[in-house]
This record gives structure tokens, sequence and C-alpha cells, in this order.
């Protein structure tokens, strides 16, 4: 038997939308109550984002910071890699001629070309964390973020000073 003020454990979100002369309300979002209490003990991280969502259960605090800013920055390291794992020579061309002969090379053989060499796998991984060090000065930009950031900082600093002092 349920409590006579218990809260529904799913609510069902509408949006008042214009058809021709008319309204009519359209369901765009629900929550489940139930759902999210029925998540495990421990740090959780949920990112909801256009077209799906992020659900990582039993996070390392200290990294959810890193998780969260991969999932934002996942089309633009995402396009780093790309363009950092594209075709290129053992050496840069060194003359007019050489830089002539690659263009031809590769717009004659294709993507049969990009077998000749491979960027390492530590320059395309470097390249993306770039793209993380970029995305969050982005974000220090915001005062909202930067004092989330401050406000961290701070706690972090106080658990270091706890720790050396026992």
């Amino acid at each position: 038997m349920s409590h006579p003020y218990a809260v529904p454990t799913e609510t069902t979100f509408y949006r008042k939308v214009q058809v021709g002369k008319t309204h009519k309300y359209v369901a765009v979002r629900q929550y489940d109550q139930e759902f999210n209490d029925s998540w495990p003990k421990g740090d959780h991280l949920m990112q909801c984002y256009p077209g799906g969502k992020m659900i990582k259960f039993n996070v390392n605090a200290n990294h959810a910071a890193m998780l969260a800013a991969g999932r934002v920055a996942h089309e633009a390291i995402t396009s780093s890699i790309n363009s950092h794992n594209s075709i290129q020579t053992s050496r840069p061309p060194m003359t007019v001629a050489e830089k002539a002969a690659w263009a031809n090379l590769v717009k004659v053989w294709g993507n049969s070309a990009k077998q000749l060499q491979y960027p390492c796998a530590s320059d395309v991984a470097t390249a993306a964390v770039n793209v993380m060090v970029k995305q969050a000065a982005y974000f220090m930009e915001n005062k909202m973020c930067k004092a989330a950031y401050d406000e961290f900082e701070a706690t972090c600093r106080l658990v270091l000073n706890k720790r050396e002092t026992t």
C-alpha cells in the first residue's frame, strides 16, 4: 500500500505547440523517480545531450570532470583525431616537385595511399588531450564554470591539507 502523500514515480512533461489555429500538448520528457532511486551506492555521472545520454556508474569522483569534458568535447576530439590521423609522409616534402608528387599520389591512389604511414598512437592521444585542454580553457571563460572550478580546487586543497596533518 502506497503512502497517501507519495510522489508519483513517473512524471510526463508536455510542451504546448500551435497546430494551425489550435494548440495541442506534446509529451517531451519522462521523469522516473524509481529509476533514479534504483541506482547503486556510489558516485555516478549522467549527461544528457541531443540524441542521447551517457550514464557512468561508480565513477571515481576525481575522474568525473574528465569524463564530462570528454563527452562534451567528443565531437572536437573525434575531429582532431581524424585530422591528426591523416595520410602523411615519413618526412615532410622538401621541394615543390616532391609536394606535387605527394599530392598526385594521394589523388591517384585514394584511400590505399593511407597505408603508407600513420602517426603513432601517442601523437593522436596528445592531439585529443590538447582538444580537451582547449575545451576546459573555453569553459573557464564562463563565470559559473570558473566559480565551480575554484570551489573544487579549494576543496581539493583542504583535503590535501587534512591528509598532510594526519
